[in-house]
């Protein structure tokens, strides 16, 4: 009889302990603070460095408002499919883009030619975020910085003073992070030149030929120095005595003094018809 008087107190007593530890559990879930949501810091914008001639800039990693200020590197940065928000116009006297660019360039801004100029109203209004320039505007390198982060790149040159633009191009992609993408393009440049200079030499084996641009005032002649498209890419053959690459696009009675006294006949015929005799003359 006792132990069946027992069992009801210690059914009682086990009821009780679980109510306790039950009561204790929930206490302990709701003394507990509510957890505190810190607030986040403002993410930092990646950049990068990019070391230049004037020296090293900081940069946004993906900068969306490019100025231009020089017309090649418009050319390097459609290349890479990277449109300027701005750039210049094609040319000292033109108030539109270079013909062969400004079809896909309809949503940039126009800065108007630049070049040699001090006046940077035009970069100020359109507020870019990056400026890109050539080493034509090193002087005028501070103003520029304050207006936005500026990268000046001067073309690279071969150990011959002929003007690298290769090299000038992959620097200049590397502004946006696509220099794999520059690489790809000239890969692609260097078989379609391969093919053509095959073509050229199977058309016109060994003869010379010289590139002239004709103006108002006077013939200028395409050297090797900034055109080595012609003479390396295309493998086409400089005549006898051609300038040197210490300068190039120069008006050409400037060589009169090639020609022997003898044959120097109204000014700079001479030069077309000698020491370049025999030269085929392509006139742009």
């Amino acid at each position: 009889m006792l132990l069946y008087s027992r069992q009801p107190w210690i059914a009682l007593l086990l009821c009780a302990l679980i109510i306790l530890l039950t009561a204790c559990s929930g206490i302990s879930e709701t003394a507990a603070p509510a957890a505190t949501t810190e607030p986040k810091a403002p993410a930092q914008e990646e950049s990068r460095t990019i070391q230049h001639e004037m020296g090293e800039t900081v940069i946004k990693a993906k900068p969306e408002k490019i100025a231009v200020l020089f017309p090649s590197m418009i050319d390097f940065l459609l290349s890479v499919n990277e449109t300027p928000y701005a750039a210049v116009s094609g040319g000292p006297k033109s108030k539109e883009f270079s013909w062969y660019l400004k079809d896909r360039m309809t949503n940039t801004v126009n800065l108007g030619w630049l070049v040699n100029s001090t006046n940077l109203e035009a970069v100020v209004d359109a507020q870019p975020d990056l400026i890109v320039a050539s080493d034509a505007f090193a002087k005028v390198y501070e103003q520029l910085s304050k207006i936005a982060p500026t990268v000046i790149i001067k073309p690279a040159e071969t150990k011959d003073g002929v003007k690298d633009w290769r090299q000038t191009f992959i620097k200049t992609a590397e502004i946006v992070g696509k220099e794999d993408e520059a690489k790809q393009v000239i890969a692609a440049y260097e078989q379609k030149a391969k093919d053509a200079r095959e073509k050229i030499a199977k058309a016109i084996g060994n003869e010379t030929v010289m590139f002239l641009r004709v103006t108002a005032k006077e013939l200028r002649y395409y050297g090797a120095k900034n055109f080595d498209v012609l003479y390396n890419d295309l493998g086409l053959h400089k005549p006898a005595h051609f300038p040197d690459n210490s300068a190039t696009f120069q008006p050409l009675f400037a060589y009169w003094a090639l020609c022997p006294s003898t044959e120097r006949v109204e000014g700079f015929f001479c030069a077309l018809r000698f020491p370049w005799r025999g030269t085929h003359a392509l006139f742009l």
